[in-house]
C-alpha cells in the first residue's frame, strides 16, 4: 500500500507517515525527529480527553507565532502550552487546528490528562468516541 508523506513542521522533509495507534487513532509519525501530528480532535481522542487543548481559550492567551507550517493545510502554526498542568509547548494550526508534539510529549500529556479531567468525565467521552465510531460493546 502506497501511503501519502507530509512535511514535517520541524524537520522540513517528506518524513511524516501514517502510523495507527494502539487505540485505533491514526497519527501521522516523523521519521526523522520522532515528532507526531494529530489531526483536530486526533489528540483528545487518543489521551481520551473532551478536547485536544483542554483550557484552549486560556491557553490561547499565552500564544505565540512561529514560522512553522502546517503539514495538511499549509497554515501557520502558533506554539501555545498544552495545559497550565504542564509545561509543554504545543504547535497547533490555527486554520485547521492539528496539533504537532515533539518527541516525547505525547507521554507527558497522556500523563497529565490524569489530572486535567476528572475519571467521570474521560469515562463519558469514551463511551461517546465509542458510540461515534459504532464500536459495539459486547
Amino acid at each position: 500500500m502506497n501511503q501519502k508523506k507530509y512535511e514535517c513542521p520541524k524537520c522540513k522533509k517528506m518524513s511524516l507517515s501514517n502510523f495507527n495507534t494502539s487505540e485505533g487513532v491514526v497519527v501521522d509519525f516523523c521519521e526523522e525527529c520522532f515528532g507526531i501530528w494529530l489531526d483536530k480532535g486526533e489528540l483528545g481522542n487518543y489521551i481520551e480527553l473532551s478536547s485536544d487543548i483542554p483550557e484552549l481559550e486560556e491557553m490561547r492567551k499565552k500564544a505565540k507565532p512561529t514560522d512553522l507550517i502546517c503539514p495538511k493545510c499549509k497554515g501557520k502554526l502558533t506554539e501555545l502550552p498544552f495545559s497550565s498542568k504542564t509545561k509543554i509547548m504545543v504547535d497547533r494550526c490555527d486554520n485547521c487546528e492539528g496539533i504537532f508534539l515533539d518527541k516525547g510529549e505525547l507521554g507527558i500529556a497522556e500523563h497529565a490528562a490524569a489530572s486535567i479531567e476528572s475519571v467521570d468525565t474521560r469515562i463519558l467521552n469514551a463511551l461517546k468516541i465509542i458510540k461515534a465510531e459504532n464500536f459495539q460493546v459486547v
